[in-house]
């Protein structure tokens, strides 16, 4: 590859090198989002799970076989400092959230909904730059993507927790495939916000199988749509 190629790839990913993300919960989704931002250069990511790596986690997250038994935190920061040059700052938190200061930018991946309910309250009153939050069933990957502020966090809050599903815990369905488009849609979200930059995209719902829809709103109002075949 060229210099003029290599220059021309960074231009995509400049501005992440000052970010600091949590990534809460190194399931399916948090496991890959966190191999990629540390691939993107973003500079500080603390990393939070209480659980450990088991056989089947094997078939959909980014763990090895040789790390079962492990604490996902300590095997993934185990596979990024071996797999980037220049890793981040990992901080590992091997516990489960339940409301302690968040970083700027927060990516929730946990897997109930009531911890999804607080971390974005939580987000709001730590004055948080962006909440992201992921979730799929089958072969959908539905994202939120958000300023914390109080009337988003309202909206989001009274939007997207049905009160038959507000306290159960979120589905596990889903395939390898759906953890890599949920981290090429947090890293891509990322890249274009920049630190804020004005760039926030509302929601993205994604469809995986023959044909591909992808539909963004955005703040203003735009709708913008593509079909693949």
């Amino acid at each position: 590859m060229s210099s003029g190629s290599a220059s021309r790839q960074s231009l995509l990913t400049v501005g992440l090198s000052s970010l600091a993300v949590d990534i809460i919960g190194l399931g399916m989704h948090g496991s890959w989002t966190a191999l990629a931002l540390a691939r993107m250069g973003v500079s500080r990511l603390r990393l939070w799970d209480h659980d450990s790596v088991e056989q089947g986690n094997l078939e959909t997250q980014a763990y090895n076989h040789y790390q079962l038994g492990m604490l996902k935190v300590g095997a993934l920061m185990e596979t990024i400092n071996s797999l980037v040059s220049l890793p981040p700052t990992l901080d590992g938190k091997y516990e489960c959230y339940e409301g302690q200061p968040l970083l700027p930018i927060v990516v929730s991946c946990v897997d109930t909904f009531e911890t999804r309910r607080l971390l974005a309250t939580r987000a709001m009153h730590d004055s948080c730059q962006l909440f992201i939050e992921t979730r799929s069933g089958g072969h959908t990957l539905l994202a939120h993507a958000f300023e914390p502020t109080e009337a988003n966090v309202q909206h989001y809050l009274d939007n997207f927790f049905p009160p038959e599903v507000a306290s159960r815990p979120c589905g596990a369905t889903g395939s390898i495939a759906v953890g890599f488009a949920a981290a090429s849609l947090v890293a891509s979200l990322l890249s274009q916000w920049k630190g804020g930059d004005g760039v926030v995209i509302n929601e993205h719902e994604i469809v995986l199988g023959l044909s591909h829809r992808v539909t963004l709103w955005s703040m203003p109002a735009t709708t913008v749509e593509a079909a693949v075949s």
